[in-house]
Parts: structure tokens; C-alpha cells; sequence
């Protein structure tokens, strides 16, 4: 069997998006998962079949950390002698690509998900755009997540359109049309714990709480739709300290704050409306998740978004950044039930038709056998 390595910052990376596709090629290669976590057991948890080795991969510049990370990437991968690894979110990319170089890995992949510089200015903007040059030039193969990045990459001068792909229709690893479903039995169950009524219309975001999600925006936004019977829910890990401007704006005690969750299937049957207001997105898998149980989606228009919503047809796109847009286009969809039905109907369609994980996989395994 051929060896293979992935290399991934964060965990939940793995649990949000990638366990379905690790279980396949586990599979079909001799895998080898890189991640920062403690869990020594994740991939028995989850059913992957493969090798777990942990390291220190964190999401931010630690420069001590990092150069620590990267010396013991090259170890791994001199002593493991990999036919291929590929990389997934930023910083993984980076110390990645830069050991499978120094290591002598022939083929070394990376999967842009999305630019952490696309929304900064000056120094910090230059610096972390020059890192992902630096991504492409030491890496043999790239992928984007979605066509629109992959064209704004191009555009910006990050890397050669020759040299970067999109996998079937985009996404990283598609969407489990068997897991996203819409269950009745769950709606109705978390709208009792929560004291919501059946005609209450909930708002559902879903992700990381970050400034750079447009987190902020939305509260302003839901702030102003006092006049409307609705419910905004918020489902993941604060990472910016955005709790303290959930409790300034919930004051009616119609914001509900759910933490992490790995079954954020329960809560796409919960909702009527998904809202991804994100500043930046490689592609929004989460939009597409959100489809596959019939919710229509309202979303910044911006790259990588615009490929997971159809504008007037599965959803509703605002300006990025605008509380009043992204009010204007959720009370558009309150308001009109059989809009919401129809979209939502529309994604549902759109979603099994492009999106399914068994496309993508297939995609991804005939990608990686022109290459080895």
C-alpha cells in the first residue's frame, strides 16, 4: 500500500470535516494522520484506520513552537519516507509543505480552505499572503476548496492557475447526505428543551464565534428584528470572546448560546434559516451541510460563498459586513414562509446533486493516483 500523510492544525477539522473522508482512505492507503491534539485515541473514535502522531500545530504565530513543530515534521517524514502528504488549514500548510521539501517527499499537497490575509491590511496582510507563496512554491500539487478561491489566489499572484485544481464541484470532502438530514423527532425535541414554539422562525449559525464569521454583524442585525417572532441560535466554540456581546444584545433572552457540538445535524433540523454572515471563506461546506437538510441559506457574497449559494435561489447573499443587509434579507425570509420552503427545497436539490461525499472522494482518490 501505498503511505500516505495528511497533516491538519486542529482536530476539529478532522471531526467537522474530514473523519468520512480519512475512513475511505484508510482504507485504500497506509495512513498517517499529523494533528495537534490530545486525544491519543481520535482516530479509534472516530474509525479511522490509520497512525496517529500529535504535535504542536497551533493556529496562531508562536515562532518558538513553530520552528519546533517544523524540525520534528521533517523527522517524521525522513524516518516515515511518505509516497505523498498533503495538508489542510494554514498553519499546517506552511511548516508541511516546508518539511516534505526539506525531507525529499516527491509529492506534497496542500488544500487552500480559505486566506487568513484576505481581510487584513498592511504589514500583517503582506506577511501572511507572502506565507502562502511560500505554501505554493514548496508544494508539487495544490487544491482550492471552491472555484472562486481559486481564481481570487490566482488573481492575487499566489499561485499559477496551471498549478491548482478544484476537486468535482468543489469542497473539501463533500457533504454525508446520509448524516444531514432533516429529523422531525430532534426538531421538535431541542425546540421543547428550549421553550420554542412551532411557529417561531430560528436563525442558526453554526461554527467558530470569530469577528472574521461576522458573529458581531448578526447580533446587530437580530437586534433590530425585535417586531418578528424568531429566534437566534448560536452553535460552537468561542474563540474571539464574543460571550460578553452575546449577553449585551440578548436582553429578551432570544439568543440561545450552544456550545461545541459533534452532531450539529440535530441543530440544521432545529432551524428555518442558516446565516453564514463570514468576512472570509474558502468555500462554506457548512452552507452546503445546512442544504442537505433543506435550510436556505443568507450569507455574505463574497469568494468561496458564492459557490455554496445560489443568490434568489437556494438563499439570500448581503454585502459582507452590513448588519443592516443581513437584516433586511433574513426578514425577507421570515416573513415569507413559502419562500423559505421554496429555497429551501432548492438547496436540498443542489446539494445531492453536486456535493455528495462519495463525489468528491472519488475525485480525490483519482487525483492522488495521476500523481502517484
Amino acid at each position: 500500500m501505498k503511505k500516505i500523510c495528511y497533516v491538519v492544525s486542529s482536530e476539529m477539522t478532522i471531526k467537522a470535516f474530514l473523519k468520512e473522508q480519512l475512513r475511505d482512505l484508510g482504507q485504500e492507503y497506509d495512513l498517517t494522520v499529523v494533528v495537534h491534539t490530545e486525544n491519543k485515541t481520535l482516530l479509534d473514535e472516530l474509525s479511522i484506520k490509520g497512525s496517529l502522531i500529535t504535535l504542536e500545530l497551533k493556529r496562531e504565530i508562536s515562532i518558538l513552537a513553530d520552528i519546533k513543530a517544523l524540525f520534528e515534521l521533517v523527522s517524521v517524514f525522513k524516518k516515515n519516507k511518505y509516497d505523498l502528504v498533503h495538508s489542510i488549514t494554514p498553519k499546517a500548510g506552511l511548516l508541511c509543505s516546508w518539511a516534505a521539501k526539506i525531507a525529499g517527499i516527491r509529492d506534497r499537497i496542500h488544500t487552500f480552505t480559505g486566506q487568513v490575509w484576505a481581510n487584513k491590511k498592511g504589514i500583517k496582510r503582506i506577511v501572511l499572503k507572502i506565507f502562502d507563496k511560500v505554501i505554493a512554491y514548496n508544494c508539487s500539487h495544490l487544491l482550492a476548496d471552491s472555484f472562486s478561491q481559486r481564481d481570487f489566489i490566482v488573481e492575487e499572484g499566489v499561485v499559477r492557475k496551471e498549478k491548482i485544481n478544484v476537486l468535482a464541484n468543489g469542497s473539501i470532502s463533500g457533504v454525508d447526505l446520509d448524516r444531514f438530514v432533516r429529523n422531525e423527532e430532534e426538531r421538535a425535541s431541542i425546540r421543547r428543551k428550549h421553550n420554542i414554539s412551532d411557529e417561531t422562525c430560528v436563525i442558526l449559525f453554526l461554527g467558530r464565534l470569530k469577528k472574521d464569521k461576522g458573529v458581531l454583524e448578526l447580533l446587530e442585525a437580530f437586534n433590530k428584528m425585535d417586531n418578528y417572532d424568531c429566534v437566534l441560535m448560536l452553535v460552537g466554540p468561542d474563540e474571539d470572546g464574543i460571550e460578553k456581546d452575546v449577553s449585551t444584545y440578548n436582553n429578551n433572552g432570544n439568543i440561545i448560546r450552544i456550545g461545541y457540538t459533534d452532531k450539529p445535524e440535530d441543530y440544521f433540523s432545529v432551524a428555518d434559516i442558516f446565516c453564514l454572515p463570514s468576512h472570509r471563506e474558502g468555500f462554506g461546506t457548512v452552507i452546503i451541510e445546512a442544504a442537505a437538510a433543506k435550510l436556505p441559506s443568507v450569507a455574505s457574497n463574497i469568494y468561496g460563498v458564492r459557490d455554496a449559494v445560489v443568490d434568489a435561489e437556494t438563499g439570500l447573499l448581503h454585502e459582507k459586513g452590513n448588519a443592516e443587509d443581513i437584516k433586511d434579507k433574513l426578514a425577507i425570509l421570515i416573513e415569507n414562509k413559502a419562500l423559505r420552503e421554496e429555497y429551501g427545497n432548492n438547496a436540498y436539490k443542489r446539494a445531492h446533486k453536486l456535493y455528495n461525499k462519495a463525489v468528491v472522494n472519488k475525485a480525490l482518490y483519482r487525483y492522488y493516483k495521476e500523481i502517484l
